[in-house]
């Protein structure tokens, strides 16, 4: 028979090695919460820079005219904007052309795959929005050219954009999903592959 002197070492002792089993155990798993919450966050976050566009200068560049394709049409501030794979044109209110801004010259070299009109949040008027297959976005008010370039080459690869009235971005990607702009960072919001939106 074990005295009781000893008993009580021998619960003791095991109530301390269970309390301190145990402690370690939460310890790890508000560890492991902490990196998960970590790497949750930069999978839902992606930096990108925002700053004037400038073309290169002092290229040798020669158009070669394709034919035309036009994937979007745009009316911002009374003027008609074309947009397609190899560019965009403005026409004035009575359709004559006005200017050519063509992809590679005076656009990145990339196709421009959606255009919308819309007031991005921090942008202080509104902006002709648009997306390329791979060099981000742009925005243009009527004179100047600025990029939104992610630093992640999936985020830059886009298919839809649409502006809310709260001055979000939503931003279709080809592998992100559906993103949208707040404050100074995208958020990816779901899965999806594309925005979709019924126009009547």
């Amino acid at each position: 028979m074990i005295p009781v002197r000893k008993w009580q070492w021998v619960v003791l002792t095991a109530v301390l090695a269970a309390t301190l089993v145990g402690g370690i155990t939460i310890w790890e798993g508000l560890q492991a919460l902490r990196v998960s919450r970590q790497e949750l966050q930069a999978d839902r976050e992606f930096e990108f820079t925002l700053g004037q566009y400038a073309p290169p200068q002092n290229i040798r560049f020669e158009p070669v005219r394709s034919p035309e394709v036009f994937a979007r049409v745009a009316h911002f501030r009374d003027h008609l904007y074309v947009a397609g794979p190899a560019g965009l044109a403005e026409y004035d209110s009575r359709g004559g052309f006005l200017r050519e801004f063509p992809a590679g010259f005076y656009l990145p070299g990339s196709p421009l795959v959606a255009m919308e009109v819309g007031q991005i949040r921090g942008l202080s008027q509104p902006q002709l929005i648009l997306a390329t297959a791979d060099q981000g976005i742009l925005t243009f008010d009527g004179e100047r050219f600025r990029q939104i370039y992610p630093a992640n080459s999936e985020s830059r690869a886009l298919t839809a954009i649409l502006p809310t009235s709260t001055g979000n971005l939503l931003i279709g990607t080809k592998k992100r999903g559906v993103s949208s702009t707040m404050a100074k960072r995208f958020i990816r919001s779901t899965r999806l592959s594309i925005i979709y939106t019924s126009r009547r």
